[in-house]
């Protein structure tokens, strides 16, 4: 309904934001891991979602390591697999 998803990698971030915003305006799904399957992205499609907002986690301390270039490269993959089918926001804590 909303015509956006927050993916997150687990079940207990899709938990916490039910805490915060209730069931009723529970938008976060979780993937179980770090890549988004083609059958969890067409279930989204299906759903009516228009927009998805990557919430990984934050796997690295600042932006010059090698753990950084990781994320980078997690969220890239999955945004050149999707981006001409759907709108692709990144959020990242601090």
């Amino acid at each position: 309904q909303a015509g956006i998803a927050i993916i997150t990698e687990g079940e207990k971030s899709v938990l916490q934001y039910m805490s915060y915003f209730g069931t009723k305006s529970n938008i976060c799904v979780a993937v179980c891991g770090s890549s988004v399957s083609q059958y969890q992205f067409q279930l989204l499609l299906d759903a009516g979602v228009k927009e998805i907002a990557l919430g990984f986690d934050k796997d690295f301390q600042d932006m010059h390591g090698k753990e950084y270039e990781d994320v980078v490269k997690k969220i890239d993959n999955i945004y050149n697999k999707y981006k001409n089918r759907i709108t692709i926001s990144v959020l990242f804590d601090k």
